[in-house]
């Protein structure tokens, strides 16, 4: 699984019934933050064999 699909799923279990009532007596909170990678690591390099 890919990571933001993995916060993904966390944040709708955090925020869903029975989720929210577990997720909030035990601390857990809403992931508010997604990878998001730079623009030159988008770059593909070119490969020459």
């Amino acid at each position: 699984m890919r990571y933001n699909e993995a916060v993904r799923d966390y944040n709708v279990t955090v925020r869903m019934f029975p989720g929210n009532i577990i997720a909030s007596l035990n601390g857990y909170k809403v992931a508010s933050e997604y990878f998001k990678a730079e623009e030159k690591a988008k770059i593909v390099p070119e490969v020459k064999f």
